[in-house]
């Protein structure tokens, strides 16, 4: 089933956000990050091989390439602050804001640029899937006020408006170029930063400083969980319009919050509970 797909790279996207708080402690965010890129780029020119001179691996030409490229330093920046905003704010905090502002504004582009058409059911399960979104924010007053005065805020809406711009932007290459080459130059583009920034950056020398720890670990699980999640997030814009993306993809929240109360041990308010049960009706009710 389609919906597989989604919900599969959901689930990598979701975990690996959880992971991120790991390495954070310990690494600088741009070599947590330049790590998880290797690991990532490895598995899709290893895969991009396999495939070379298979009918999936489409050409396009130099301009789609500029375009794809373009659209992955956007998602990089998107990455970049939403990582760094781990560093002052909980996952199950940081992922609802995001969630909310990237989704509002990929509703405005795709309206405006695919002229998608908002339908009356799909206006329904954007307003409902949105108030499961809200639902999942803690209850606790003193969490609402740490957000309102923590940099993770700040970052977490820049971060909100690259993803925006790059993912529902996305759809262009995926079909130009075929969801194993645009994920490669995705990735590729991603470890050339990343590269380029400890280079000539102060964590230059932090390279040679890498560990086998559990950070490291934690790394290298985000790295494979972004390899699959990218390919089936890229595959997935072949399956659904995007409005209906933006309606499944609140899911994701879901994610964050119950690892929180699995490994975290945060309890799941009522509130919380009621706000998952909205996102799956949503989801639900936009494939009927």
């Amino acid at each position: 089933m389609k919906i597989f797909a989604v919900l599969g790279y959901l689930l990598c996207f979701g975990i690996s956000d959880c992971l991120w708080v790991y390495p954070n402690k310990n690494n600088p965010v741009i070599l947590s990050m330049f790590i998880r890129s290797v690991i990532t780029c490895v598995l899709f020119i290893a895969l991009f091989l396999v495939f070379e001179n298979s009918t999936i691996i489409h050409t396009g030409n130099l301009y789609d390439i500029l375009t794809a490229i373009l659209i992955s330093c956007v998602s990089y920046g998107g990455l970049y602050f939403y990582v760094k905003s781990l560093k002052y704010e909980q996952a199950s905090v940081m992922a609802p804001v995001t969630t909310i502002l990237t989704s509002l504004l990929a509703l405005i582009i795709s309206i405006v640029f695919f002229h998608e058409i908002l339908t009356l059911k799909i206006g329904c399960c954007l307003l409902t899937a949105f108030i499961g979104v809200v639902l999942c924010f803690k209850p606790n007053h003193k969490s609402v006020d740490k957000v309102k005065l923590n940099k993770g805020l700040a970052l977490s809406i820049c971060a909100s408006l690259l993803w925006a711009i790059s993912y529902t932007f996305f759809k262009t290459p995926v079909d130009k170029l075929g969801v194993i080459r645009f994920s490669l130059i995705l990735e590729l583009t991603i470890l050339i930063i990343n590269l380029t920034i400890l280079a000539v950056g102060k964590y230059r020398m932090a390279i040679f400083s890498i560990k086998w720890d559990q950070p490291t670990l934690c790394l290298i699980i985000i790295g494979v969980l972004i390899f699959l999640g990218t390919m089936l997030n890229s595959y997935s814009y072949k399956l659904f319009p995007l409005l209906y993306l933006n309606v499944l993809g609140k899911i994701g929240v879901v994610i964050p919050v119950i690892y929180c109360a699995v490994f975290l041990k945060e309890k799941l308010s009522m509130m919380q509970i009621g706000g998952i049960s909205i996102l799956v009706i949503s989801a639900i009710m936009i494939l009927v």
